[in-house]
């Protein structure tokens, strides 16, 4: 990810707008949260990550 403030960052914020992110940061985010949470999310998850929230919600049903 790149070195920026996200202290703005709120759960409407676009992930990949917001953030910053290409695809290949797209792809280490979720790789993070794979790491982190300890869950695996496939690639159709990983498409309806659309906002900050929708990460949470994913989570939240894991």
């Amino acid at each position: 990810m790149p070195d920026n403030d996200y202290s703005n960052i709120t759960e409407e914020s676009d992930i990949k707008n917001d953030l910053g992110l290409n695809s290949i940061g797209f792809l280490y985010l979720v790789l993070g949260i794979e790491e982190e949470f300890n869950v695996e999310i496939h690639n159709i998850n990983a498409d309806e990550f659309k906002k900050v929230k929708d990460v949470i919600s994913y989570l939240d049903k894991k």
